[in-house]
C-alpha cells in the first residue's frame, strides 16, 4: 500500500494509524527537543546535520530458512513474491521496498524534520549497489544524500549516510549549532551536548543547577586536557613548528569542547514508548505521536533520494508534495 493510500484510508475511516518512527516516541530524544533545542537554546543556530545508519556485511547478507519452512510457489506468487528468496530478502527488491534509505535511513531523517520544525526543499545524493550481486540487492547498497532546509533562523544543509559493508560508528544523529552540538542514537542511551569553548560556560551553568544537563566530571575533562597536551608535547609532526624559535605555529586548532549529557535514560526496549502512545491514543488519553501526516511527510522527504540517485542530479521539493490527500 501506497503511503498517500494508508493516509487517505486513516481520514476517510476515523481511524487512528500510527506509523512505526519510534523515536517520536523515545523520551530521550523528546526531552532533546523540548529542552535542549526549544527550551534552553543551548546549540544556538543550527546550521548543519550529520546523521548515519551503518550495518555490517554480516548483518545485510541474504536471509534463508530450511527448506522445510518453504511457502509454496503458488501462494509466493499470490502475494506478488517472485520466490522464497524474494519473499525472504524483500527489502532489496524494487518492486517490494525501497532500499536502506528507506528502510533504515527513514527512521532518522524523520529527526532532521521534526527537530528543524521544517521540511527540506531540495536534496542530492550519490549511491549505487557497489558491493552486492545486482540481481539479488537491487536496491543500492550505499547512499550519500544531502539535504537543503530554508527555517526561520537561516538554511541548514543536512548530509545522511548509510552503508550495508561496514558498521563503523552505527547509527546517530548529530545537530550543529553555532553555541553547541547534540549527538544522539537510540542505541546504548547515547546522548551528549558540547558546548563551543567560545561560548561561556555560566551560561550553560544554570541548565545544569535546575537538572537539565548533567555535566562530564571535570575530572575526567582535566583528563582529556593533560592527554592533548602530551600528545602535542611527544608527537607534534615536525612541519608545525618553526624551525628558527622552535615555536609552535598557530594551526588554528579548536579546543576540546566540553561535555553535558542528558540526564533521561530509557529502561524499556526501543519500541515500547510507541506502542504505549498508540495504546493510550486508541484509549483517548494522548494524541499519537506520529500520525499519517506526519510519517507521510517523512516518506516523501525519504523517497526522492532514490529518485536523486538516478537522475544523478539535484532534486527540488513542491510544498504540495508534502500534502498526502
Amino acid at each position: 500500500m501506497a503511503p498517500e493510500d494508508m493516509a487517505e484510508a486513516a481520514k476517510k475511516t476515523g481511524k487512528l494509524l500510527q506509523i512505526g518512527h519510534q523515536r517520536r516516541s523515545n523520551p530521550r530524544y523528546i526531552y532533546a527537543y523540548e529542552k535542549i533545542i526549544e527550551q534552553s537554546l543551548l546549540l544556538g543556530r543550527i546550521t548543519t546535520i550529520n546523521g548515519q545508519w551503518n550495518r555490517s556485511k554480516q548483518a545485510c547478507l541474504d536471509r534463508d530458512i530450511p527448506q522445510k519452512y518453504y511457502i509454496d510457489q503458488a501462494t509466493l506468487e499470490k502475494n506478488g513474491f517472485e520466490s522464497m528468496h524474494q519473499f525472504l530478502n524483500w527489502r532489496w527488491f524494487k518492486n517490494l521496498g525501497g532500499g536502506p534509505i528507506v528502510d533504515l535511513g527513514s527512521h532518522q531523517i524523520d529527526i532532521y524534520n521534526w527537530f528543524l520544525k521544517s521540511r527540506p526543499v531540495s536534496v542530492i545524493a550519490s549511491g549505487g549497489t557497489d558491493y552486492y550481486d545486482t540481481k539479488t540487492h537491487q536496491w543500492y547498497d550505499i547512499v550519500l544524500a544531502v539535504y537543503e532546509y530554508q527555517t526561520p533562523a537561516g538554511p541548514v544543509r543536512a548530509f545522511y549516510q548509510t552503508g550495508t559493508t561496514n558498521s563503523s560508528n552505527g547509527y546517530f544523529e548529530s545537530f550543529m549549532g553555532d553555541e553547541g552540538t547534540l549527538v544522539i542514537s537510540e542505541a546504548s542511551n547515547r546522548g551528549s551536548i558540547y558546548r563551543e569553548t567560545w561560548v561561556a560556560a555560566e551560561k550553560w551553568d544554570k541548565w545544569v543547577s535546575n537538572g537539565v544537563l548533567y555535566k562530564q566530571c571535570d575530572a575526567e575533562i582535566k583528563c582529556l586536557e593533560e592527554a592533548k597536551k602530551k600528545c602535542i608535547k611527544d608527537c607534534l609532526c615536525p612541519q608545525i613548528i618553526d624551525p628558527e624559535s622552535g615555536a609552535i605555529v598557530d594551526v588554528r586548532e579548536s579546543p576540546v569542547p566540553p561535555r553535558y549529557d542528558l540526564p533521561i535514560i530509557l529502561s524499556k526496549p526501543y519500541h515500547q514508548p510507541h506502542l504505549e502512545n498508540f495504546f493510550n491514543a486508541v484509549r483517548g488519553t494522548e494524541k499519537l505521536n506520529c500520525p499519517a501526516d506526519i510519517g507521510y511527510e517523512t516518506a516523501v522527504t525519504v523517497l526522492k533520494v532514490n529518485e536523486a540517485v538516478a537522475e544523478a542530479k539535484k532534486l527540488m521539493f513542491k510544498p504540495e508534495e508534502f500534502a498526502a490527500i
